[in-house]
C-alpha cells in the first residue's frame, strides 16, 4: 500500500517550479542577447576622403563592416545580398576586421558571391574607426555625392535573415522612396574583439 505524503508532493513541486524558473531565466537571457544592440558610432555625414575605398563615379556606396568569426555576420550578408540583387546604382564593399592568422572564413566566401560587391581588409581596424563602426554588421550607405544616408544594422536581431526595418530603409533609398538619412540598430559581436 502506497503512503501519500504530503511533504514530498511539495518538496516535487518546489523542485518542478524551480526548474521552470530555471528554463525560463536561460531563455531570458538567450533572448536579450539576441535583441540586444551592439555599440555604433557616429558615422561621418560625408564620404572621409582619407578612405581607402574609392567611391565609383555616379553611384551610391555601401559599405558593410564584419568581423570574420561572428556568427551573426551570416544574416548581414545574406540580407546584403537581398539588397544586392534589387538595388541598383549601388557599389557595395564588406569590409572585413583582419585576424591575424590570415585565415578565410565562410563570411570572407559568402561575400564573395553577393554581386556588385567588392571584399576588403580592415588592417587595425581604421576603416571602422573612420566610419563610426563598432559592431560586425554594421552599413554605412552614402549617395553619389557623398553624402551620408543610412548608418546602422541591416537585421532585427543577432543572426535573424529576413524582412526588417534596417535592410527596408536601405532599399527605399536606392529606389528614391527614403531620401532623408535613416538609422537602425546593428545586432552583432564587437568588430575589436581579439582576432587569433
Amino acid at each position: 500500500m502506497m503512503v501519500y505524503s504530503k511533504h514530498g508532493a511539495w518538496q516535487k513541486m518546489a523542485i518542478g517550479l524551480l526548474w521552470l524558473a530555471l528554463i525560463s531565466y536561460g531563455f531570458k537571457l538567450i533572448f536579450d542577447f539576441k535583441t540586444t544592440p551592439g555599440a555604433q558610432g557616429n558615422a561621418p555625414a560625408n564620404w572621409p576622403s582619407s578612405s581607402q575605398i574609392q567611391p565609383k563615379a555616379g553611384l551610391a556606396t555601401l559599405v558593410l563592416f564584419a568581423h570574420p568569426q561572428c556568427p551573426c555576420t551570416r544574416a548581414s550578408l545574406s540580407e546584403l545580398n537581398q539588397i544586392m540583387h534589387q538595388g541598383q546604382h549601388v557599389q557595395a564593399y564588406v569590409m572585413f576586421m583582419q585576424p591575424s592568422n590570415g585565415q578565410i572564413t565562410e563570411s570572407w566566401t559568402r561575400a564573395g558571391l553577393i554581386p556588385h560587391t567588392e571584399r576588403l581588409t580592415d588592417r587595425q581596424g581604421v576603416e571602422a574607426t573612420r566610419f563610426g563602426a563598432m559592431t560586425s554588421g554594421h552599413v554605412v550607405l552614402y549617395n553619389a555625392q557623398g553624402q551620408l544616408q543610412f548608418a546602422g544594422g541591416i537585421t532585427d536581431s543577432r543572426g535573424h535573415e529576413g524582412n526588417n526595418m534596417g535592410r527596408q530603409m536601405v532599399l527605399n533609398y536606392l529606389s528614391n522612396i527614403g531620401l532623408v538619412p535613416a538609422w537602425h540598430a546593428t545586432f552583432g559581436c564587437a568588430l575589436q574583439r581579439v582576432l587569433p
